[in-house]
């Protein structure tokens, strides 16, 4: 059952259906976003046991989530696709974050920030193409959302028609 409240998912870019070429996308997102990441495929087609998507506030709890999700990756053989959905060198949280990243990186993790994305026509904000993003959800089994407070997620939804479970507070 799709969401009805987001005219986003009339297109099926999101759905849950199978995909037999969604290495090859995948392959073809890490070209295009000049990325670098070892996988393997479980049975299920899922690369990632994790996905986040954010941006770099602290209501949205970016900062402790890349924390705990690092800390954790180190002592489990989990994988995760974190995604920071802007590149702004003058907001210190962000500059916090990228900080934090780049004295722990870790093989296990995906990391995408806005360094890599498009800029998004008539806005601040950059961010993967719909097509792209779809795909990296298809291949995760979790989606994490720690949001403080947020009225309807957006990302909630992409995730749930792509097929993952979604952990997030009850807010």
């Amino acid at each position: 059952c799709l969401p009805f409240t987001s005219r986003n998912f009339l297109d099926n870019t999101y759905n849950n259906n199978k995909d037999d070429l969604i290495h090859i996308k995948f392959k073809n997102i890490l070209e295009k976003y000049n990325l670098k990441f070892n996988y393997n495929l479980n049975k299920q087609n899922k690369i990632f046991d994790f996905i986040c998507v954010n941006r770099s506030a602290s209501i949205k709890l970016t900062y402790d989530l890349l924390k705990y999700i690092i800390n954790y990756l180190k002592i489990t053989n989990k994988t995760c696709c974190f995604i920071i959905i802007e590149h702004d060198i003058n907001n210190p949280y962000y500059l916090e974050i990228m900080d934090y990243y780049n004295k722990n990186k870790i093989d296990n993790l995906l990391f995408i920030n806005g360094t890599h994305l498009n800029k998004i026509k008539n806005s601040l904000w950059t961010g993967l193409l719909r097509e792209d993003l779809a795909i990296l959800y298809k291949l995760s089994k979790i989606y994490m959302h720690c949001c403080e407070a947020e009225g309807e997620s957006r990302t909630i939804h992409e995730a749930l028609a792509c097929g993952c479970m979604i952990l997030a507070k009850n807010n």
